[in-house]
């Protein structure tokens, strides 16, 4: 890292697009789009140069000029993606900068989120403890001198005018320049991604830079049945509530009209809805007024909107994806959430998708609840460009099949083994949680059989399974534990593996705490707990720069954020740290990311009514700590 000479620049914007709505593509392709500045530095060696801000006004600087030459030298940014757009379509065709080949840059965004930090510049600054930060005053100026301000009388409506104060634009500056300290400082102490995962990234890149083709046609003539079937729910909803509700989205004005009227809901989710309908006392106000929520609450409708908002005139979606955006590495998606189409509930998608590229309420009404149709062919939206193909690949039961594998749990690793050599879909594992163990319907057993396991593998307990399973499913604890002890208790746990069959999700707590580490994991101090199977990859590499007496406290959660240990020099995630001296043995998480303790002493026995109600309390308080942060 000594030896990389490198660039870091970050650019200030302004447009009469919104960046949050539009996307990234389609607000630097905006011709209203332009920079206010443009601060950088030069780090050579590990050495910081001062940082140096450009105006518009100003020629090409003399330093990126010579970067640009030298085909050794990186360029780095936070969020490269939006600095690589701004550089294309803005400083490069209007300013006569350089373009960087994509092969020599670098995104410290990136490096945060494959450290599983935060994807914001301040948030990471705030978790690694940097002394320098963004100001209140500098996040004020930026948002000002974003977006254009009205016009005043004086002055010509059709033009576009901007809160370009001399003070606005000096804080302006002065945060810019901050962003790029920031910025180094987290190269510094992080360093750039190896160059394996640089690979990806740049794979990434490519792949948001070519968009994603979409039907526009099917697109506009979804979104125009939609609003007119919005427009009439809307009109329905206030004639029969006397304009007391006119959306399906007033929820908390939902609830309390039908607790007047005799029907008293703790929410108005599908499955509560559908359960209420099946009453015989209900007035048909009341009935009306729930099949009239149920036509119109559909998210997979309002999607649209955004889908539509980021595709750009070659009918593209770009830049929708984020690279390493969960801890885990998994990729995510931002804005138009390409990841997270509805799956259809219709058999006939085909004839769905006819019956909505009319683009006609009249000619949805042969459906019982048109919205829902609409929500049902979005999947249809993404399309091949003219001449392609579209072909659809994805990878079976990898999810489980990985936690089986961290965890050493045979037995599913066997299921899985038989389900590929015979291709029996009764043979699928989650098929046969579901017949088996939950005793389901085979309608629906696969899907509750693979919302159970992935709950248990991503360290879900029996609220979480509560929260998922059917409304009637009155599994008990024990069995509901019982097909996934390892998962449960944590990765590798073997010798506690019998125990965990038979007791319950309080004394698995206790367990967790307990616990050995697996018999695979020798580099380990003796006292270590192998609790997230999620974490096991990063846990070697720290584990050999620890001296092997160290103690060790354990979280019986999925975090994996990383912290910086005062007595090493490498990251080590926060259920990793060192007991401090002279504190008792407990389980003692210091997350860099929350700031959140959680304190289970290993002297908790589950066996006495005491320990059993300190459990509960425990149990309480880390299921809401769970529930809240994400980190």
């Amino acid at each position: 890292m000594n030896a990389v000479r490198y660039i870091v620049y970050d650019a200030e914007t302004r447009s009469t697009r919104s960046l949050k709505h539009y996307g990234s593509h389609i607000y630097t392709c905006d011709p209203s789009t332009d920079v206010w500045c443009v601060s950088y530095c030069l780090v050579t060696g590990g050495i910081r140069g001062p940082i140096s801000t450009w105006l518009p006004t100003d020629p090409v600087p003399a330093e990126i000029l010579a970067a640009a030459a030298d085909p050794e030298t990186l360029i780095v940014a936070f969020n490269d993606a939006f600095e690589r757009q701004v550089e294309q379509r803005i400083l490069g065709p209007r300013y006569g900068w350089p373009i960087f080949p994509l092969e020599r840059r670098r995104c410290a965004q990136a490096v945060a989120l494959s450290h599983a930090l935060p994807a914001s510049l301040d948030a990471v600054a705030a978790a690694l403890k940097l002394l320098v930060r963004k100001t209140p005053e500098g996040k004020r100026a930026m948002k000002a001198l974003a977006a254009p301000r009205k016009s005043r009388q004086e002055e010509d409506p059709s033009q576009i005018y901007w809160h370009d104060t001399p003070e606005r634009l000096a804080t302006l500056y002065e945060y810019n320049r901050l962003d790029v300290e920031i910025t180094a400082e987290i190269i510094a102490t992080l360093g750039l991604i190896p160059p394996n995962e640089q690979s990806i990234w740049q794979l990434d890149a490519a792949i948001n830079e070519r968009g994603i083709c979409c039907d526009v046609s099917l697109l506009d003539a979804a979104l125009n049945v939609a609003e007119e079937a919005s427009a009439d729910l809307a009109g329905k909803l206030a004639a029969l509530t006397d304009g007391e509700i006119t959306t399906p989205g007033q929820t908390q004005r939902i609830l309390r009209w039908l607790a007047r009227h005799g029907c008293a809901l703790p929410d108005v989710q599908k499955a509560t809805l559908i359960e209420a309908l099946k009453r015989q006392d209900l007035a048909p106000p009341v009935k009306q007024l729930l099949t009239l929520r149920l036509d119109g609450a559909h998210a997979a409708v309002d999607k649209l909107i955004t889908l539509r908002r980021w595709t750009g005139d070659d009918q593209r979606v770009r830049h929708c994806y984020r690279y390493h955006g969960a801890m885990p590495g998994r990729f995510t998606s931002v804005g138009a959430q390409m990841q997270n189409l509805k799956k259809p509930g219709t058999e006939d998608v085909g004839g769905a998708i006819d019956a909505v590229r009319n683009g006609s309420l009249a000619y949805m009404r042969q459906y019982e609840r048109p919205l829902e149709i609409v929500g049902d062919i979005t999947r249809g939206l993404i399309t091949a460009a003219p001449g392609h193909r579209l072909f659809i690949a994805d990878l079976s039961g990898i999810e489980s099949r990985g936690l089986a594998w961290l965890c050493n749990e045979q037995g599913k690793l066997d299921e899985w083994r038989e389900f590929d050599r015979t291709g029996d879909p009764q043979r699928e594992p989650y098929y046969r949680f579901g017949v088996e163990e939950l005793r389901l319907d085979t309608n629906i057993a696969r899907k509750i059989g693979k919302t159970c396991d992935l709950a248990f593998g991503y360290q879900g307990g029996v609220g979480v399974w509560r929260r998922l399973a059917p409304p009637e499913d009155s599994t008990p604890d024990q069995k509901v534990h019982r097909k996934n002890p390892s998962c449960c208790c944590g990765a590798g746990q073997e010798q506690n593996a019998e125990k965990a069959k038979s007791c319950s999700f309080l004394e698995k707590l206790a367990l967790a705490s307990r616990g050995s580490p697996p018999c695979s994991w020798k580099t380990l101090p003796a006292r270590c707990t192998r609790v997230c199977a999620l974490s096991v990859r990063r846990s070697t590499a720290t584990a050999r720069s620890i001296p092997s007496s160290t103690s060790w406290n354990v979280q019986p959660a999925s975090c994996m954020t990383t912290v910086r240990n005062k007595n090493s020099t490498s990251s080590t995630a926060c259920w990793r740290r060192p007991r401090p001296p002279g504190r008792t043995r407990r389980c003692l998480p210091n997350c860099c990311r929350c700031r959140t303790t959680d304190a289970i002493p290993r002297s908790i026995s589950p066996h006495s009514s005491a320990g059993r109600e300190r459990l509960k309390r425990l149990a309480s308080s880390w299921r809401r700590w769970r529930g809240k942060i994400r980190c």
